[in-house]
């Protein structure tokens, strides 16, 4: 079995969104606790996947 979670971050790139336009305005260590708490609670609605094996990859599309 495989599973893969795409992630948009930080907020407002790519497909992602915030409700309040001062969500988007993020730095490196906001939009790291922002994956945190997504991924504590995404872990936390889906415990079934908490056996698999996983790891964190990273990848750079937006040029600053």
């Amino acid at each position: 079995m495989a599973s893969i979670i795409f992630l948009d971050s930080p907020v407002c790139s790519g497909f992602s969104y915030a409700r309040d336009p001062k969500g988007c305005d993020v730095g490196d260590y906001s939009s790291s606790l922002q994956v945190q708490r997504f991924l504590n609670k995404w872990f936390t609605d889906h415990p079934q996947y908490l056996s698999n094996p996983s790891t964190l990859e990273e990848i750079h599309t937006r040029e600053r």
